[in-house]
């Protein structure tokens, strides 16, 4: 099994292979994951869509410490809370 530096590294230099098993690998938990912060499945699937989109945009610059199952989590968490509280201000604005 591939460790998770390695998994990095082929993805910062544009392994596409890798990164579509990486996406395979990841996609159903964290859409439900993020499903049970919005409520959501289509909501679900563009904010984890959205995570992989940036992180294969920003592949190069990626630095991830720890756990790269921790890191998608943790990403998709943010992006839910910030989309959650973006609808707050948007809601508490067309009062």
């Amino acid at each position: 099994m591939i460790s998770d530096n390695e998994i990095i590294k082929k993805i910062r230099k544009g392994d596409v292979r890798q990164f579509e098993s990486l996406f395979r690998t990841f996609y159903v938990s964290l859409v439900r994951y993020a499903s049970s912060f919005v409520k959501d499945h289509d909501t679900a699937e563009e904010i984890v869509q959205d995570v992989f989109y940036r992180i294969w945009a920003g592949r190069e610059r990626i630095n991830i410490k720890k756990s790269l199952s921790a890191y998608l989590f943790r990403a998709v968490r943010n992006s839910c809370l910030h989309l959650l509280e973006h609808r707050k201000v948007v809601e508490k604005h067309e009062k």
